[in-house]
Formats: structure tokens, C-alpha cells, sequence
């Protein structure tokens, strides 16, 4: 018989739902709150693009944002 140790079993699927949402999910709600509450200032659709790129840590590449470093040009081939 052999008496090796085993690797633990990986987690089944309600256990990895239930770390998503309890690590995951925590953005999505605070966010929610957030451009609810910043509805109050701005109309809905801005403060939702706002507190979007907050929250996924910017725009998109691509996308100019006046900053020097996305001004700079990058030297052609």
C-alpha cells in the first residue's frame, strides 16, 4: 500500500463561485455605490464611463488621454 501523500483535491465549483464573489464581487457592488452616488453630480452616463475606467484601472490602450506619455510617439522601424 502506499502511504505517499496526496495533493489536496481542487476546489469543486460552488467553492470557487463563492471565492468570486466573495473576493471578486466586492468591486462590482462598491462601484455600483459609487456611481450612484456620483449620479447625484454628473448625468448617469458619465459618472458610469468615470467610475468604469477607475475601477479597471483606466482606458483602454489606445485611447489618448492628454498625458505627455501618450503623446510621445514611439520610433517607427
Amino acid at each position: 500500500m502506499d502511504d505517499a501523500p496526496r495533493p489536496p483535491a481542487a476546489p469543486g465549483p460552488l467553492a470557487s463561485f463563492l471565492r468570486l464573489v466573495v473576493c471578486g464581487g466586492g468591486i462590482g457592488l462598491l462601484s455600483s455605490g459609487a456611481v450612484a452616488l456620483l449620479a447625484g453630480l454628473l448625468p448617469r452616463a458619465v459618472a458610469n464611463a468615470l467610475i468604469t475606467i477607475a475601477s479597471t484601472g483606466g482606458p483602454p490602450d489606445g485611447v489618448r488621454t492628454g498625458s505627455r506619455q501618450a503623446r510621445r510617439r514611439s520610433p517607427t522601424p
